[in-house]
């Protein structure tokens, strides 16, 4: 059984491992991201940023945290949920917004980054978002 649920669209923790502090901070996070195509190498890659400067800190480093967990899913050779839900986005952003897309991968990075710094967020998250603070 998974330590958190995706309820109405939303993460629950299902420990007090995280606390509605850190969830919360991880889904802003998240959602401060923009995602953009660009040509590289002969391909096309998605990449994510921080789209606000003006963030409070833990939503910011949480953002930075979520940059780096999107690049380790971008080189993944596993075929999963959030591996599917990223190459749909992609293929998506060529067409369009992707509105509904870009909110389904959105709550599985989310989720993929709450289950990687449950133990202890501040910490982990700081480990996570060094390259890009």
């Amino acid at each position: 059984m998974s330590w958190v649920r995706v309820k109405s669209g939303k993460l629950e923790p299902m420990s007090a491992e995280v606390t509605g502090f850190w969830s919360q901070a991880i889904q802003q996070g998240v959602r401060a991201l923009g995602f953009s195509l660009h040509e590289a190498g002969g391909g096309q890659w998605m990449t994510a940023e921080v789209a606000n400067d003006e963030l409070p800190s833990a939503v910011r480093r949480a953002a930075s945290a979520a940059i780096e967990v999107d690049k380790e899913v971008a080189h993944s050779n596993k075929t999963s949920q959030i591996v599917m839900a990223r190459a749909l986005l992609m293929a998506k952003l060529e067409e369009s917004a992707a509105i509904n897309e870009l909110r389904d991968y959105q709550a599985l990075l989310a989720v993929e980054l709450l289950r990687r710094v449950a133990a202890d967020p501040p910490t982990l998250l700081a480990a996570l978002a060094e390259p890009y603070e």
